[in-house]
């Protein structure tokens, strides 16, 4: 990858690759035309009153680029999508599908999708709605998107809906309504599926307190393909993580990594935010957020 210059440096951020420090990710000289398309999408035909409904930005990416998850890994910078609701309007956070691994210049390890991805979110209009004047809806969205070169992109996108008390949902085989459905599966799972259970230990390396051997032990769902697991780390400004490992036998997932604290010593309890992906028996991903208090050992 030939760098030509440098994109804005990362924010500090948990970190399951090699690094753990801000980083830039390089753009090449060429001219290519953007392998992204966004397109702004909804799951309701119409709006009524008080009733959520969900928003989407649907990114279509060409073959051998790939963008990024909410947390982009060692480099790379994740979407970034600004809603311009009218006044009242609220809109809750981008659910994120799972992502994938990739390695990109040399040991990089990245996370992200590629294809298409849907970021969604829900979107609750006011109660008190008297208007049946069309709503437009407006989102600006910032992306880099990669492949031997990285591309940033960006688009402002539109989508005006009906307002109505008797507002029905798309046909089930519309495009939108199958492209949510689509990807509504690919969420995380909401809860922790029956099964698992998760031990964690921990021990400091050095009398900073800052710095943690952390090891988790998962007795993973019942069915799971444990060759097919992986574990991505929530961002973060205050720790990073190096040197992780992911390891299965059985019905056991070793995730071994070091914790480095940023802010000052890791106080016993602390919570880690992370992402556990499996395959079911059906051959299905499916996604486990886990918030973990580190013990001491």
């Amino acid at each position: 990858m030939t760098p030509r210059k440098n994109i804005r440096p990362l924010p500090v951020l948990l970190a399951a690759g090699l690094i753990s420090i801000a980083a830039y990710f390089p753009v090449t000289a060429e001219i290519t035309p953007d392998p992204v398309k966004a397109e702004l999408i909804a799951d309701a035909a119409g709006v009524r009153p008080g009733e959520p409904f969900m928003i989407g930005v649907f990114f279509k990416i060409q073959p051998k680029w790939h963008m990024y998850w909410k947390y982009s890994g060692d480099a790379g910078l994740p979407p970034e999508i600004q809603w311009q609701l009218p006044d009242g309007w609220t809109a809750k956070e981008i659910e994120w599908p799972l992502p994938q691994r990739f390695v990109e210049n040399g040991p990089l390890t990245t996370f992200g999708y590629k294809d298409s991805v849907l970021l969604m979110a829900q979107i609750t209009p006011p109660a008190n709605i008297t208007s049946s004047t069309p709503v437009t809806i407006n989102a600006r969205v910032n992306w880099m998107v990669c492949r031997d070169e990285c591309i940033p992109g960006k688009a402002t996108l539109s989508l005006n809906l009906p307002i109505s008390a008797a507002a029905s949902r798309p046909p089930a085989k519309s495009a939108a309504d199958a492209r949510f459905a689509f990807w509504r599966r690919r969420l995380p799972d909401a809860g922790e599926p029956a099964g698992i259970v998760v031990d964690v230990k921990s021990r400091l390396l050095d009398d900073s307190g800052k710095t943690a051997q952390v090891t988790y032990r998962f007795a993973t769902p019942t069915g799971a393909a444990h060759k097919t697991i992986d574990w991505f780390p929530a961002p973060t400004q205050d720790y990073a993580v190096k040197k992780a490992s992911c390891n299965s036998s059985g019905d056991n997932t070793i995730i071994s990594f070091v914790l480095h604290s940023f802010a000052g010593p890791i106080p016993a309890g602390q919570e880690l935010e992370s992402l556990l992906v499996y395959q079911d028996q059906s051959g299905r991903r499916r996604g486990v957020h886990l918030l973990t208090p580190l013990k001491r050992s």
